[in-house]
């Protein structure tokens, strides 16, 4: 799901750079959070005691950043532009990347404390 958000971010960007008339649909907008609980639900019920290596939580770490780093750029180039559709664009795009930030930092929470994570989350905070 991360990388059709990416691919649709990019296609979005080529249009604009083309001169074509981008358009940012609110149907495509991301479905991440409303599926990631049950990603590990599904993992927990099918291999309870599944360990991940030191090196998962290292590359989520760092895709969280990159995510992160996305979500601040888009926002301040956001202010700079004066078409309001290119602005809107711009906006959609950055919360998108918000949503992926916060989905990789509940990905690097499981991976350090799987079994506490899933049983204590209440999930109250993949909306922010």
């Amino acid at each position: 799901e991360l990388a059709n958000d990416e691919l649709k971010h990019y296609n979005i960007f080529k249009m604009m750079r083309d001169g074509e008339t981008a358009e940012y649909k609110s149907t495509e907008t991301t479905k991440i959070i409303e599926s990631i609980k049950n990603v590990f639900e599904t993992l927990k019920a099918e291999n309870p005691e599944f360990a991940y290596g030191e090196d998962a939580a290292k590359i989520w770490e760092h895709a969280s950043e990159v995510e992160k780093k996305a979500e601040i750029w888009y926002r301040e180039k956001a202010t700079e532009l004066t078409d309001p559709n290119q602005k809107m664009i711009f906006e959609q795009i950055a919360d998108e990347e918000h949503k992926h930030f916060v989905t990789m930092e509940n990905v690097i929470k499981f991976l350090n404390e799987p079994r506490q994570w899933l049983d204590d989350a209440e999930w109250s905070n993949l909306d922010d």
